[in-house]
C-alpha cells in the first residue's frame, strides 16, 4: 500500500489499486473506503486542464461536490487529490486548496 499525505494538513493515509479496478483508501486507525476506478477516470476527464478546488464551495466546481453527486457520501476529496498528483494526473496549485489537472 502506497503511503501519501493530504495536500493541506499533511495527514498520512494509504492507497492501492485493487484487482477489481477500485482504489482502496485506508485512513485513520482502521477506516477504509473504496473508490471506483471508472469514477476516477471520469473525474480526470471532467476537469482535465482546469484548476479546481478540492473541498466544497458554493460558488465553484470542486472535487468534493463532484464525488458526492456521483453517490460517494464519505468525504474523500482530501485523499483523492494527492492520489491524482502522485499518479501525475494533476499537480498541486499555488492557490491553497486547489489542484490543477494536467
Amino acid at each position: 500500500m502506497k503511503q501519501l499525505k493530504t495536500l493541506g494538513d499533511e495527514v498520512e493515509f494509504g492507497y492501492e489499486w485493487t484487482a477489481d479496478d477500485r482504489i482502496k483508501i485506508r485512513y485513520g486507525e482502521k477506516s477504509s473506503i473504496h473508490f471506483n476506478g471508472i469514477l476516477y477516470d471520469e473525474l480526470i476527464q471532467k476537469f482535465k486542464g482546469k484548476t479546481i478546488r478540492i473541498h466544497n464551495h458554493p460558488d465553484d466546481d470542486n472535487i468534493h461536490d463532484w464525488i458526492y453527486r456521483k453517490g460517494v457520501k464519505t468525504r474523500i476529496a482530501q485523499y483523492i487529490a494527492p492520489i491524482l498528483c502522485w499518479e501525475k494526473h494533476a499537480k498541486k496549485s499555488p492557490e491553497p486548496g486547489r489542484i490543477t489537472f494536467l
